[in-house]
């Protein structure tokens, strides 16, 4: 295609008349901002972990106490491992009875492990779905999940301790 009148259509891109000027110098960094820290909250002092059990359920937390969240979150680790001591505890049992075949001894281990892995995942589901129609669970979303939990944890240790034995130290 040809194009008609390129010398008047053509983009210029400078004043070849014009003079041609320095620069002006770049303006001086800026000073830095020297932000003093913000005061960090002092973090709660929460009384000494108390393993959750069927006599204090919450462990040493109190509701309405100040890091009452904080302890939960504590609780729930607390109830967990005591979860996993009394399975320790119930597999040494049942290895320790002169009553049980230590092939069977092996099969109930097994089985206990593998029960173990699927009570976690069952308690782990219904703590996060069914907790916001659950009767007698108050608080925040956050708050009643630590809370069912904690309740499935105690009701597995004693359910561990009934059926096959074996002592678990609490702390």
């Amino acid at each position: 295609m040809r194009q008609i009148a390129p010398d008047l259509v053509a983009p210029t891109y400078g004043d070849p008349s014009a003079p041609s000027h320095k620069l002006p110098p770049a303006p001086p960094p800026p000073p830095p901002v020297v932000r003093a820290a913000p005061a960090a909250k002092p973090a709660p002092v929460l009384p000494p972990p108390i393993t959750p059990n069927r006599d204090k359920p919450l462990g040493a937390c109190e509701a309405g106490m100040n890091g009452f969240v904080a302890c939960l979150t504590t609780a729930a680790e607390l109830a967990d491992r005591s979860v996993g001591d009394a399975e320790r505890a119930a597999i040494a049992a049942i290895g320790k009875r002169a009553d049980i075949n230590p092939v069977v001894a092996d099969g109930a281990t097994r089985g206990l492990h593998a029960t173990g892995d699927l009570w976690r995942m069952l308690r782990d589901r219904e703590c996060a779905d069914l907790p916001l129609v659950e009767t007698g669970l108050d608080g925040s979303l956050f708050q009643r999940r630590l809370l069912c939990r904690i309740q499935r944890d105690v009701d597995r240790v004693e359910t561990l301790r009934q059926r096959y034995g074996g002592e678990v130290s609490n702390p």
